[in-house]
């Protein structure tokens, strides 16, 4: 079985998260310059060449009247809006799909259909491939949460506060718990980053998140630096927090200015950018 499903696409209806289906479409074989483009292997196609006693060649000649079996109807395929399956017992499927994997909007792989949306609006589904990172996943769930039981409730909340911007206080544990339950589900691999990190790391790192989101640190796009009144600490949020661990009395001023600037609340803010420009504020 060959199965081919639509890509996760931003849902049409912000306000409802309604997502109206589109049509299915049933496209010809591609063709780039004057070649065919299938997603198989010239061994799979002589298969089913051989299968269905079809002989052509992989070259397109336009306007000469041939009946080319890759344009033939017969053997195109209807990509669903959605799932669509084919049946490789069946040759005849077997070419609609190779057809179909040949097509410039259909990716190799949920990766890379995830990576360049603007590109693919379908992809090849692999069940391996979705074992296998489920499988991961659950590796990194049970390493984070063992990670989690040697941390102090301070560390756990400037993880918190550099992952989602949101400071909380220690003596909410339930909004400790919840906010952990959504990194662990969103932001697992940086969850995984931060925990190797010192406590003190982390502390500073907290800090400094929380001057560049009030501006106490800003970034002069003139120079590509961030900035603390005249000093520029780094161009990169790792850069800035190595210059304010070695320059212990600037990091004791940036706390005395934002001590009293900091308000518990939770509303994510914008995270700055980690290696290079932040995003617009």
């Amino acid at each position: 079985m060959i199965i081919i499903k639509s890509a996760e696409r931003r849902k049409w209806n912000g306000f409802s998260g309604v997502e109206f289906p589109a049509q299915g479409i049933i496209p010809q074989a591609h063709v780039i310059g004057n070649k065919f483009i299938l997603g198989c292997t010239d061994k799979e196609l002589d298969e089913v060449k051989t299968a269905l006693g079809l002989k052509f060649e992989m070259i397109f000649t336009p306007n000469t009247g041939d009946d080319h079996p890759l344009l033939d109807y017969q053997y195109l395929p209807l990509i669903e809006d959605g799932t669509t399956m084919f049946e490789t017992t069946d040759p005849v499927q077997r070419l609609k799909a190779y057809i179909a994997m040949g097509q410039p909007f259909v990716a190799k792989n949920k990766e890379e259909a995830d990576a360049q949306p603007h590109i693919y609006t379908h992809y090849v589904f692999s069940e391996v491939e979705d074992v296998e990172k489920a499988a991961s996943t659950f590796d990194k769930k049970e390493k984070a949460f063992e990670a989690k039981k040697e941390m102090s409730e301070d560390t756990l909340v400037n993880i918190i506060a550099v992952i989602t911007q949101k400071r909380i206080k220690k003596s909410e544990p339930g909004l400790i718990s919840a906010e952990l339950d959504m990194i662990f589900n969103k932001n697992l691999d940086e969850f995984l980053l931060l925990a190797a990190k010192s406590p003190k790391e982390l502390e500073i790192r907290s800090t400094i998140v929380s001057a560049i989101n009030l501006h106490v640190i800003a970034y002069d796009k003139g120079v590509h630096q961030f900035k603390f009144g005249d000093f520029e600490v780094g161009r990169s949020l790792d850069e800035v927090v190595s210059y304010f661990t070695a320059e212990k009395d600037l990091l004791n001023s940036l706390e005395v200015k934002i001590g009293g600037t900091i308000e518990y609340k939770s509303d994510a803010r914008q995270a700055p950018a980690k290696d290079g420009e932040p995003s617009e504020q």
